[in-house]
């Protein structure tokens, strides 16, 4: 059992006790029971990760320029099995706020055949800091270190996904990238922007995995501050079926292609009405959501989408603390924002979304870089000579090193006879059989709990779950 708490503990480890009878257990003030129950299966988890941007890249090439030793400590805290051990990454196409400026790739006026499509500077930088991530998974791998070895051959390369905020600005009705708009309702414009994405694929010589076909078309508006792109869930429909998915098609790698890559209160419309067109699902493999505004309510907006939609898959692509008004920017040590953070992953992975990545890996300790001053915080910050690992980076650890790509979520559930523990669990098994389960206490006070596997009263282990803490609990049922 590994526990982090409000109060400064960090992965602190301990064995749980065995227990055979009930004795002594109900002179415990506060107890509840975690029921595990490993036969009942829920969806296979891709993984975990965060986001290759601009402001990332710059401060990852800032340490290395500074001192080389500094921007590898920086890549293994994240990509080693001494680190989170991610296994997935979102990489920005084009810029987006996260950027030192505005650009695209290929601002000539009408280039509907993309002559002058060309990658910028800044993708330089986020290439090499995706290849020193894809190294430092392999000698990971290599050296079948940590709780992620591969024993069933999963793949635990790096997944790579692109999203775009903006097409460039002559596509769009408002001429300009920054605020919304749509593009301009011409088969010749939506031809070009599906162009513009098979050049980028062809051009940015990484691995791909995935796309997301635009970033929170949902919900942008025409006064947003930085790059945005605006689309109806049919107007994505059709330039997914009619121009993207057969441009994308003609790649030489399989792409999955993600839509929505907003909130989740958009679901379940909008996949029903993408994936119930005959033509537009053969080119999507899922749907992508951000965290903004979630709460527990949304839980029935996933359910519902998997239910309707079972052969398609939901991933969480984007998530940050501080973007609220009130409680924007960076907050060095916030426990709260781990728990924040604790909290939408449990509740995300117990409702049939695949995995989780975050928003920037590394920022400044001013929440940046970012041209529209949309400051946040990021689980490492690094502030010119030596980085910090902020709170949410080991409430991320608690599930990124626990819970491989292949591991699959198992039902599980609090019980909490007199009282509100205030628990909540999620439980997988591993590849290696191992079962994981990750309990947040938002409580004040210690919760102790039995941990029940299945229904043998044989198989119960006293928790002591202490208050403001995150735990997780790794053992094996043979």
């Amino acid at each position: 059992m590994y526990v982090s708490t409000r109060d400064g503990k960090r992965f602190e480890k301990s064995f749980p006790d065995r227990v055979e009878k009930d004795e002594g257990m109900n002179r415990v003030q506060t107890y509840s029971t975690i029921q595990l129950n490993p036969e009942k299966v829920k969806q296979e988890i891709f993984g975990f990760g965060g986001a290759f941007t601009d402001a990332a890249a710059i401060q990852w090439m800032s340490a290395r320029k500074t001192d080389r030793r500094l921007a590898k400590k920086l890549t293994k805290a994240y990509f080693s099995s001494g680190g989170l051990q991610y296994n997935m990454g979102r990489v920005p196409i084009a810029s987006c706020d996260f950027s030192t400026r505005v650009y695209s790739y290929d601002d000539a006026p009408d280039d509907f055949q993309m002559t002058n499509f060309s990658l910028a500077k800044e993708d330089e930088f986020k290439r090499r800091f995706i290849k020193a991530a894809i190294e430092e998974i392999e000698k990971s791998t290599q050296k079948k270190a940590g709780l992620h070895q591969n024993v069933k051959g999963n793949d635990n390369s790096l997944w790579l996904f692109g999203s775009p905020w903006s097409a460039p600005a002559w596509m769009k009705q408002t001429k300009k990238m920054s605020g919304g708009g749509h593009l301009i309702n011409s088969t010749q414009y939506w031809q070009a922007y599906a162009l513009y994405f098979y050049k980028f694929f062809t051009t940015f010589d990484v691995p791909w995995w995935g796309m997301t076909i635009e970033n929170e078309p949902d919900i942008a508006t025409l006064d947003w501050s930085w790059q945005a792109l605006q689309f109806s869930a049919e107007e994505m429909r059709d330039f997914l079926k009619n121009y993207l998915g057969p441009t994308l098609k003609k790649l030489p790698f399989d792409l999955k292609i993600m839509i929505l890559d907003g909130g989740m209160s958009s679901l379940p419309s909008w996949a029903d009405t993408i994936y119930n067109d005959p033509v537009a699902t053969k080119f999507t493999s899922g749907a992508a959501i951000h965290w903004y505004g979630y709460t527990h309510a949304c839980a029935k907006y996933l359910n519902d989408t998997n239910h309707n939609h079972p052969d398609k898959f939901i991933l969480a692509t984007e998530a940050c603390a501080g973007w609220a008004e009130g409680d924007r920017g960076v907050k060095l040590g916030s426990w709260e924002r781990a728990e924040d953070y604790a909290d939408n992953i449990i509740m995300d992975l117990k409702n049939y979304v695949r995995g989780w990545v975050d928003w920037n890996l590394i920022l400044d300790t001013n929440g940046g870089p970012n041209w529209a001053k949309n400051f946040v915080d990021a689980p490492i910050l690094y502030n010119g000579t030596e980085f910090y690992k902020q709170s949410l980076y080991y409430a991320l650890a608690h599930f990124s090193k626990f819970i491989p790509r292949g591991s699959t979520i198992i039902d599980a559930s609090v019980k909490h006879p007199g009282n509100d523990s205030g628990l909540q669990v999620l439980t997988a098994m591993t590849p290696s059989n191992n079962l994981v389960s990750v309990i947040l206490n938002k409580e004040d006070y210690q919760v102790t709990s039995y941990l029940q596997i299945g229904k043998s009263l044989n198989e119960r282990y006293a928790i002591k779950v202490p208050p403001r803490s995150i735990a997780t609990v790794v053992f094996n049922p043979n």
